[in-house]
């Protein structure tokens, strides 16, 4: 019953549970059958939602617009923000309506390709790829007014400390984190 409460998106079930549920999901390679649950509703189309961290308010949110515009979302949880894969594949192409992509790190050339077959979010980190949205935070100039307000305090030893994930071929320095260097700089002159 909780698995079916979690690939229903009953939010009576436990963050712990939730997550413990998510996981085995992705272990063990579940797919559930969403093109039976599509015949049942009138052929919705499925939203994608990858994530390397389930955020509940964001995934409510997806959910609610989903249910509001007829459509289906199916949450794929990645414990490592570089797994890459495709876990929509097994969904017909004409019923895969976009992909959300929370907190994830593909690659360029694999979102590119991605992007030319389907409509493609991507929240917090982005690539700027055409066919493609993002909806972020102006890293630079936040990071930009954080730092001038410790000046402006009076601290003067301010360190920067970033994020690079190694992906085996060299180091890949997120757009955020070489934004917020950008603003952290600019600060400084």
């Amino acid at each position: 019953a909780t698995v079916s409460r979690v690939l229903n998106s009953n939010y009576m079930v436990t963050k712990e549970k939730r997550d413990k549920v998510l996981k085995a999901i992705d272990e063990l390679g579940y797919v559930p059958k969403t093109t039976v649950r599509s015949e049942k509703s009138g052929d919705k189309k499925v939203i994608v939602v990858v994530a390397a961290a389930i955020i509940h308010e964001v995934i409510a949110g997806i959910q609610d617009f989903g249910e509001q515009h007829g459509y289906e979302i199916m949450i794929s949880y990645h414990a490592s923000q570089t797994k890459s894969s495709q876990p929509w594949s097994f969904l017909p192409k004409e019923q895969l309506g976009g992909l959300i992509i929370l907190n994830m790190l593909f690659d360029e050339q694999e979102l590119q390709e991605i992007s030319d077959t389907v409509p493609v979010v991507q929240c917090s980190q982005y690539a700027t790829i055409p066919n493609t949205y993002a909806v972020t935070v102006d890293d630079e100039n936040a990071t930009n007014h954080a730092v001038s307000h410790l000046i402006e305090t009076g601290k003067r030893n301010i360190a920067f400390i970033g994020l690079g994930i190694d992906d085996g071929e060299g180091v890949i320095s997120p757009n955020f984190s070489k934004d917020r260097y950008i603003g952290y700089r600019r600060a400084l002159e």
